[in-house]
């Protein structure tokens, strides 16, 4: 079924990431992104996708990631401004921030103060929490 193809990619796209192998993670996550069923998933969903996406190419080549980062803000504006995705909204700030090479240090203390590791790694496709610490 087309539907599945969307959790496949994710789920490789994830494989690889764990495996430290970003560009094959990015390549994964970018076809799954490029699915005419990606539009069919909810909002919120395809915003953690969208965030996740991101964080995955910091790591592999942070270019033209700040248009993407205007067109996410755009698309995804009114879902941004809802109190239920502070943190997806916080998160890509930061990210904006690290790809102008901006230090993140203080709103990294902030971000990570809003909810303990555990439940990131709960509602995040890629833990926020555990990314910032890792990489930043």
């Amino acid at each position: 079924l087309p539907s599945y193809n969307v959790f496949i990619y994710l789920n490789k796209s994830l494989i690889y990431y764990y495996q430290n192998d970003y560009k094959e993670s990015q390549k994964s996550i970018a076809r799954l992104i490029l699915q005419k069923d990606f539009l069919l998933l909810d909002k919120s969903f395809q915003l953690k996708i969208l965030v996740a996406n991101l964080m995955i190419r910091i790591l592999v080549s942070a270019r033209g990631l700040d248009k993407k980062i205007e067109q996410i803000k755009k698309e995804y504006k009114s879902l941004l401004l809802k109190e239920d995705h502070i943190r997806d909204r916080k998160m890509i700030d930061i990210l904006s921030n690290i790809i102008c090479g901006n230090d993140v240090s203080s709103e990294m203390k902030t971000f990570l103060s809003y909810i303990p590791d555990l439940e990131s790694e709960d509602i995040d496709i890629i833990s926020y929490n555990n990314w910032l610490r890792i990489n930043f």
